[in-house]
């Protein structure tokens, strides 16, 4: 890989990287040494610890005392959202990456990404990413684009990131942001929400004047039993996601000029299709669905089983 001389990211000001923790005690170290000992040394840490009951705050200003690129921020619980809303309003770099506490990076994460970013002028830079089972054993890869790098306009991005399939994900923790697109547009994530980044992601790339994605897996995504994501679609998430849905269509109208609304919403379809076929559940759920949705799921219900 092409070197990333100093001289070559001055004019970026660096990287904050905002790691959320709560009771990750067996796991913070691993993610903080790979943090710390990336290729390229100019950057900042926020260490945000959510209100954790075990050891893990206590690890944190244990590293705080060995780096001084590391600040701790210790508070009350209030969530993952919460957690990466404060980093982000006290983070000083041009730009912004989130890495959870549990998950790890390669060491060369911050060099590759801010070449890449310098290279192709993006706001905001993708990447693949590994998943590993909670033993640190790799599971899949995220899809391959067979392609070294690709850029998306914003509209591209949105489009990508509503497609089944798509290369770019939702993910927060994926990605590299230009730390303006949050402050210029008082975005933040969600507090309290289970699906944050969905109601995140798409609003940050619609601000973006390019989004690229190059195929390298610089992070390793664990899957820890019992969390969110493993988690079996219930009564109560199911009508987050009808939430999650319908504030997307109120945020989107109006600014998609000339892009299919319908067409991007589809990636619901068989959340919907499920609500559908549960009555209880459908006269329980408090959220507003258009009615388009319904003729949506109609017309593509045999293609979306």
């Amino acid at each position: 890989m092409e070197a990333l001389a100093t001289r070559d990211v001055d004019s970026l000001m660096g990287v904050s990287i905002i790691i959320p923790i709560y009771n990750v005690e067996q796991y913070i170290e691993e993610c903080l040494d790979s943090v710390i000992g990336q290729t390229y040394n100019e950057i900042e840490i926020i260490l945000i610890d959510d209100g954790s009951t075990d050891r893990s705050g206590k690890i944190a200003d244990r590293y705080a005392l060995k780096d001084k690129r590391i600040k701790v921020i210790h508070k009350k619980n209030g969530g993952l959202s919460d957690a990466r809303n404060a980093g982000v309003v006290i983070a000083k770099c041009d730009y912004i990456m989130f890495v959870d506490s549990d998950d790890y990076v390669d060491s060369t994460f911050v060099e590759t990404a801010l070449l890449k970013i310098k290279v192709h002028r993006a706001d905001i830079l993708c990447f693949r990413f590994m998943s590993v089972d909670d033993s640190g054993r790799t599971k899949i890869s995220s899809k391959n684009t067979k392609h070294e790098y690709k850029t998306y306009s914003n509209i591209e991005s949105m489009k990508d990131i509503f497609s089944i399939g798509g290369s770019l994900k939702v993910n927060a923790w994926n990605k590299i942001y230009k730390r303006s697109l949050f402050v210029d547009n008082s975005i933040l994530y969600p507090v309290e929400r289970v699906y944050e980044d969905n109601l995140t992601t798409y609003k940050l790339m619609y601000f973006a004047k390019k989004v690229v994605f190059i195929d390298k897996s610089l992070l390793l995504y664990r899957q820890r039993p019992g969390s969110i994501t493993k988690n079996k679609l219930t009564a109560q998430n199911i009508k987050e996601r009808i939430g999650m849905l319908s504030e997307t269509i109120d945020w989107l109208d109006g600014k998609l000029t000339g892009l299919d609304i319908v067409k991007i919403q589809r990636i619901y379809r068989k959340t919907l299709l499920t609500v559908m076929m549960n009555e209880a559940v459908m006269k329980k759920q408090a959220y507003r669905i258009p009615a388009i949705l319904f003729e949506i799921i109609k017309n593509n219900k045999r293609n979306a089983r």
